[in-house]
This record gives C-alpha cells, structure tokens and sequence, in this order.
C-alpha cells in the first residue's frame, strides 16, 4: 500500500459538526460532548488529545458508527455515518487478536469474513505482514508475541482491509518505554509510506507531536473543540527531531492548552488528569537525561 496520489483519494474525510452526546449516569444526564466540531483530513494524521472526561472515547465511537450523536452528525465523505463499517476501522489499546489463530489467521480473517478467496487474502496478508516486519512469525500465535509484535499483527489486520480511515485509540499505551518509542517510528514510517488517513488519540504530548500534522486539543467537559495546531515538522521524520527548537516550541504551545484543561478535571476529582500531568513530566525527565 504505497503512497501515490491515486491512493490518496481512496482514502476517506471525516467531518463532525456540531455534535453533542449525553448520557445517563446514576441518574443524572451528563452532557459528553457539546457543539462539537472538526475535521480529520484526507491523507492526514490527526491527533487528539484532552483530559480524562473530555470525551474523546465517545467521539471516536460516534466517528466508528458504534454511537448516534444527540444532535450534530458525522460525515464521511459527505455521507452521514449511521452505523459501524468497514471504511472506518478503530485499534484499540487492549489487543484484539484471535488467541485460538496463528498471526496468518488472525490477518485473513477480515478478508475471508467478506467472501474474498483465501488465496488472494494469503497473498495480501504476507505482503502487509512483510511491510510490519512479521512475515516470518506468521505461524506463531499471539501469546508467542511480544507487545510490540501485537500491535504490530493488529495494524496489519487492520490494513488488509484497506479502510478510508483509520482510527486509533491510545494503541502503544502499557508498552514499556522503549518499545513504544520504536513503534511510534514505526508507525510514523508506515503512515508516511501508506498516507492513509489517520485519527490517533493519545495522552503523550511527546508522541502527539511526532507523530501528528495536526494536533487537535479538546475542552475538559463538555468536550469540544479548544484549537488545532498545525504540526509544522518535516516529514519523514525521525526521533532527533525532539530536541529541535521547532518540536519544544509546538510542546510548549500546547503544554499550555492541556494543562489548564487537566486542571479543571483535576478540580473536578477526575484522578484520571494525573496522565496528562504524568505525561508531561516523563517528557520533560525524558529530554534531561538525553
């Protein structure tokens, strides 16, 4: 799956406008979302981040068709997003493989599902297996895997399937440091390979700004949109790009946003704030002790 121009405008552009999500919770109706609007480019990797109850689960889920907006709608492509479909595909931070089917297996079962004859699905599998560097562990089961080779097999799983965007939900997080810095080049290679168009939601500043062309910051509750910055670092790109002026400047900007958002979850008695607040300082310790 090579990036051409032709490949670009197979991928898909999502617009959400003026969303709002409630939802009952010990009786009481808590506004999720509200006027919630942004846009996920085509060929794009868009970021969003925002504090613990901002509500950046329920707009993915809303994105993936698994939710109805209150009021608002999604689009994809200018189609309303009614329902789940295979033109949005959502990676999710707990692994989703099949423990019972090798990596091959796991791989092919989107394909054969869809009636696509298993040679061809084989075929495809070990070519997008060899672009994730598991071609050779195609026989091994899950369990055999490591972390990294997990969420490795899963990308793959997604990308047979050739969906128009591709969401993800804090896939590196519980990965020990290392790994998930070797995936985070990872994965930027791939995207820079592919340009497919991409939602990744994370808590780590650091790996937000690395990764994204725009970084979509959100309100705590009711969430909506705070700002969009335009991640202006060159591409491809590479892990000594977070020592440069250019990167601390963006990490500072937005350091700034967040953070008085994850205070007014902090005030809120939202525990969950401290990741932000975590993230941030292993960031700062991190670029100390390079």
């Amino acid at each position: 799956m090579k990036k051409t121009e032709q490949n670009k405008q197979s991928f898909g552009e999502i617009k959400v406008e003026g969303v709002t999500k409630t939802f009952l919770d010990e009786g009481k109706q808590v506004e999720v979302l509200k006027d919630c609007t942004m846009v996920v480019p085509r060929g794009k990797l868009t970021v969003l981040m925002g504090p613990s109850g901002c509500g950046k689960t329920s707009l993915i889920n809303l994105i993936a068709g698994y939710e109805q907006p209150d009021s608002g709608q999604i689009l994809l492509d200018g189609e309303p997003v009614n329902g789940p479909g295979p033109e949005r595909l959502v990676v999710f931070q707990e692994t989703a493989l099949f423990s019972w089917m090798t990596v091959l297996q796991n791989v092919t079962f989107g394909p054969s599902v869809q009636g696509i004859p298993k040679a061809v699905a084989r075929e495809r599998a070990l070519q997008i297996l060899q672009t994730v560097g598991l071609k050779d562990f195609k026989d091994k089961y899950p369990s055999q895997l490591s972390g990294g080779m997990q969420r490795r097999a899963e990308l793959a799983r997604a990308l047979i399937n050739e969906p128009k965007v591709m969401i993800l939900d804090e896939p590196f997080r519980g990965l020990d440091a290392m790994t998930r810095e070797i995936m985070q080049e990872f994965y930027v290679n791939l995207f820079q390979e592919t340009g497919m168009t991409n939602l990744f939601v994370t808590h780590d500043l650091e790996e937000a700004i690395f990764l994204a062309d725009r970084l979509v910051i959100m309100t705590y509750k009711p969430g909506k949109i705070k700002e969009v910055i335009e991640v202006d670092l060159p591409r491809p790109r590479h892990f000594t790009m977070i020592t440069t002026q250019r990167f601390n400047e963006l990490r500072q900007y937005a350091l700034e946003l967040l953070y008085h958002e994850s205070t007014k979850a902090f005030a809120d008695g939202c525990k969950s704030a401290f990741d932000l607040i975590d993230g941030f300082s292993r960031g700062g310790a991190k670029r100390e002790a390079m």
